[in-house]
């Protein structure tokens, strides 16, 4: 169940999401140098204009300068509010700087084939012509096309197949979690109730074998007789008399007597 509740989730984003084409184009940053320069300090050199220009083209400056570059792009697309149209631009263009090598990847998203094109190459138009307006290099820093605009025949974004993906993955990880709190749930009712069953079935076989199993509720009490006070008033007066008694039976026998009688009363 969860499963299908997430795959139902992320169809319904995915059907009310935009779905666009993609165009992606490369643009080459070549600098003159002086003799003798080191290599190293040349490329970095250009992959720090080249960044530089990447970031150049998400701004509204350059958005403008595309814009009024002379193709047919809608304005209607980008809004009338510049904080929504610059948002809308960013989403739009995406621009980086390849590592080390001075090269600038440019992605153009749009909904419209004809849209995508124009965009496309009214940005590689406007970067060739007006780069020189983002640097301080003049003459010496020029811009070739070394990738022509390529688009996508299917829709590039967003990305249906790793969204489907996601989502099953995600269905099966909430899955798998459900099963495991209601085993855990269910164990621990089973140990709650396992000792009144366990109770119930020996009185049941206690029952078929006609033994009285009413002991394994509440043990048999045994009554103890208490112990006389042998130290009260009475008792007291008691054993002083019967000890006169015995000491005056003594008085009364001879010692060959006693040595017959040979009890340990007579002794004392």
């Amino acid at each position: 169940m969860p499963l299908l509740v997430a795959l139902l989730v992320s169809g319904l984003w995915l059907y009310f999401q935009p779905w666009q084409y993609r165009a992606e184009t490369q643009i080459l940053l070549v600098q003159e140098f002086k003799e003798g320069l080191d290599p190293y300090n040349a490329s970095r050199s250009n992959e720090y204009l080249s960044t530089i220009l990447a970031r150049v083209v998400s701004t509204n400056i350059f958005y403008e300068q595309v814009l009024a570059a002379g193709f047919n792009i809608s304005r209607a697309y980008f809004s009338d509010n510049p904080e929504k149209q610059l948002r809308i631009w960013q989403s739009t263009v995406k621009a980086s700087s390849v590592y080390d090598t001075g090269i600038i990847n440019i992605k153009v998203y749009h909904e419209d084939k004809y849209q995508l094109e124009q965009i496309t190459r009214a940005i590689n138009f406007t970067l060739l012509g007006k780069h020189q307006q983002y640097h301080g290099g003049g003459d010496k820093i020029s811009l070739k096309i070394i990738s022509t605009p390529v688009y996508s025949q299917k829709i590039a974004r967003p990305n249906l197949r790793l969204t489907l993906v996601f989502a099953g993955l995600l269905g099966l990880i909430f899955s798998f979690a459900i099963v495991y709190l209601l085993s855990d749930s269910e164990s621990t009712d089973e140990r709650v109730s396992a000792k009144p069953v366990k109770q119930e079935h020996q009185d049941q076989a206690g029952r078929e074998m006609n033994i009285d199993v009413s002991f394994a509720e509440e043990p048999a009490r045994i009554n103890v007789p208490k112990r006389p006070d042998i130290f009260t008033p009475e008792n007291r007066q008691s054993n002083k008399q019967t000890a006169d008694v015995s000491l005056d039976k003594i008085d009364d026998l001879s010692y060959e007597e006693v040595i017959k009688k040979g009890s340990m009363d007579n002794v004392l």
